[in-house]
């Protein structure tokens, strides 16, 4: 699965540094974990799950980076939030580093796409896209865990209906975590652009070569807000904050070579 590569992807090169977690944790909003690579803290963050959490036992065991391929096929929902969020913390190393692909200068996605007379589709509650699109009267569709917070989102297990017609893709990175992103990109049309968007995307793109997307659309945090964006979690903040803490950012994923 997509984000078992990425696990493997990040431990491999993860190897070659001096690597410890110093801390992981959980908000009813996002969860974090934060590693210390060469003595500099950074924080990656993802979109607690709370309905796959509740009722479920805690990890209280240890956590290592040698595991992290683990900890993302785990059907424990507290392992698969941290491995995602260690993902996303050496992430932010490499943003921070210019160890990847150098983000555009465009800051906001929808500028890169072309929406006028084609289908986009929406898989999340990515409120800032759709009432964008709504505004404008493009064509588009929602798909959401939770339909009900929305009045017009649809039930997830809908979305195979309308993908093979979707010309715009605009996928959460919390697909990541619930491992919904692979079934989600087998519907996807030949020739659509799939953005993978939102603080949980934030993963390595070089990992996502020759995987079905084109762009990652999310926030890089600076290593000096590391600690303010885990007080914020840890108080019940939520994206708004986060993104205030960072900086947004957009990559195009490299070409997978012929």
């Amino acid at each position: 699965m997509l984000i078992d590569n990425i696990a493997l992807y990040v431990a491999k090169n993860a190897g070659k540094r001096r690597v410890r977690i110093v801390d992981c944790g959980f908000g009813i909003r996002y969860s974090y974990a934060v590693l210390s690579i060469d003595g500099v803290e950074y924080v990656g963050v993802t979109h607690t799950l709370i309905n796959n959490m509740i009722g479920k036992k805690p990890y209280s065991g240890p956590v290592r980076i040698d595991e992290l391929p683990s900890y993302v096929s785990s059907i424990n929902p507290y392992l698969k939030q941290i491995g995602h969020s260690i993902i996303n913390a050496y992430n932010q190393y490499l943003l921070e580093n210019g160890l990847t692909v150098k983000p555009v200068g465009e800051r906001e996605v929808l500028n890169l796409l072309d929406l006028e007379d084609k289908l986009t589709v929406i898989i999340g509650d990515l409120r800032p896209i759709v009432d964008y699109l709504r505004d404008r009267k493009y064509e588009f569709y929602v798909f959401e865990s939770a339909p009900c917070r929305r009045d017009i989102a649809y039930p997830e297990f809908y979305y195979y209906r309308v993908l093979p017609r979707a010309d715009n893709l605009i996928i959460t990175g919390s697909t990541l975590t619930n491992d919904s992103i692979d079934e989600i990109l087998r519907y996807r049309k030949p020739g659509a652009v799939a953005v993978l968007m939102g603080p949980s995307a934030s993963v390595p793109a070089e990992s996502l070569i020759g995987q079905g997307i084109e762009m990652i659309a999310s926030t890089h945090i600076p290593s000096e807000k590391t600690w303010s964006v885990v007080k914020t979690i840890i108080r019940g903040g939520g994206t708004r904050r986060i993104k205030e803490l960072g900086e947004k950012y957009i990559q195009i994923v490299p070409v997978k070579p012929e």
